[in-house]
């Protein structure tokens, strides 16, 4: 089947709705009325390609990336050791820095600021209960966050080739 909807063991639309209770909790007489869900081989095969593509950046980037990696980092800290007198637009050529330069930069509080105004309510949420996962998960889902959209941009970055490509 080509269809992205979950169903029953006969083919019918899985009743998603019934599994939840109003207090948010698993109604487990209605799983066990209606069993497993089950999805199409093509939902499957997208889920696995999905999946596949974190992999395959990881090797990529392990693989292919360091070069790229090696030349950003030095010159960050090219630019930390110039202690802002040399703007990030003039260490690159390309057309859309060149354009940047006549430009201020934002200043690196501001992207402090954003993160921590999220943080500080996310953290907030989670500790008043609101979200059923606990507080440590969300570290963890912050450090997995970094690491992949770290290297899921660095791909179509040197590349010029998305990862959905």
């Amino acid at each position: 089947m080509g269809s992205r909807l979950i169903f029953v063991e006969n083919g019918t639309q899985y009743p998603v709705q019934l599994l939840v209770t109003p207090q948010m909790t698993l109604n487990e007489t209605a799983y066990a009325q209606y069993g497993l869900p089950y999805v199409g081989a093509q939902q499957l095969w997208n889920m696995f390609f999905d999946y596949a593509s974190y992999t395959s950046v990881m090797v990529w980037m392990a693989l292919f990336g360091y070069p790229h990696i090696k030349v950003t980092l030095a010159k960050f800290m090219e630019r930390r050791r110039s202690r802002g007198k040399k703007s990030v637009y003039e260490q690159y050529t390309d057309p859309l820095n060149v354009m940047m330069r006549s430009y201020d930069e934002v200043p690196l509080w501001w992207y402090i600021a954003l993160f921590l105004v999220s943080f500080v309510i996310i953290i907030t949420i989670l500790a008043c209960g609101f979200l059923y996962i606990p507080i440590w998960t969300y570290f963890i889902a912050l450090l997995t966050g970094v690491v992949v959209v770290t290297v899921s941009s660095s791909v179509p970055s040197q590349s010029s080739k998305l990862i959905a490509d």
